[in-house]
């Protein structure tokens, strides 16, 4: 949410949204599109950490807005179908962060 800085200005960041990302085709080009293995949640992180480690910027653009209206059924007081393929995708993250930190490669 990084609610501890202005958001009238631009700025670049880890991570965006996926529904919020506009990317160029030659980032595409060079780090390949989403993994697919990430059924839901996280494959944003995962597509935008390649991206940055390839050398190519993450921004935040205040001028840019978009309504993404979503439901968050993952976070809801009772375990669902949903918050397991949160906590996968979160535990394949995490799995696939740390064996291409510790073998320098992608899965």
């Amino acid at each position: 949410m990084l609610s501890d800085w202005d958001h009238s200005t631009p700025r670049d960041v880890d991570w965006c949204l996926g529904s919020c990302l506009l990317v160029r085709r030659e980032t595409i080009e060079a780090v390949g599109g989403m993994d697919s293995r990430f059924f839901l949640y996280y494959e944003d992180i995962d597509w935008c950490d390649r991206i940055r480690r390839a050398g190519w910027k993450i921004s935040y653009l205040p001028d840019v807005s978009m309504i993404h209206f979503y439901r968050r059924a993952s976070a809801s007081r009772v375990p669902n179908r949903l918050t397991f393929h949160h906590l996968a995708s979160a535990a394949m993250f995490f799995a696939k962060f740390l064996h291409e930190r510790r073998l320098g490669t992608f899965w």
